[in-house]
């Protein structure tokens, strides 16, 4: 089973989503913005689901994105779960997909059925083994 980066600067949302994905048998570590998301994805050998917020401080959602979207071992190596509260953002971000990069989108506040769909559909994305 994949490990989980649950990205996001509100601590209550990293740890309610910690525990619901470790109840359901994943590993879950936590970042509080991309630049930390990115250091830890860049050093680790394993392939990660990678479940982060828009709006966060130091590097946002979109910057992640454009971040991984520029370096090809982190756009196919990991997969992507932006989840957001912006409804317009989410629109917009649906409408301009990031080529090369596995990307779903969850709403907040989110189903916690349609979210833990979401995390298997993007685990049997990432490629088998380390």
């Amino acid at each position: 089973m994949a490990w989980v980066l649950v990205v996001d600067d509100d601590q209550a949302t990293c740890e309610t989503l910690r525990l619901l994905l470790e109840d359901h048998g994943y590993t879950v570590a936590e970042a509080p913005d991309g630049q930390a998301a990115l250091e830890m994805l860049r050093s680790t050998p394993y392939h990660a689901i990678i479940l982060f917020d828009l709006l966060m401080p130091i590097l946002d959602g979109r910057g992640l994105l454009r971040a991984v979207k520029q370096d090809p071992r982190l756009a196919e190596r990991h997969a992507y779960i932006l989840m957001t509260a912006d409804h317009q953002s989410l629109r917009e971000l649906q409408r301009q997909p990031e080529d090369g990069v596995h990307v779903s989108f969850v709403q907040k506040p989110f189903d916690v059925d349609e979210l833990l769909r979401l995390v298997k559909q993007q685990e049997a994305r990432l490629p088998n083994g380390k």
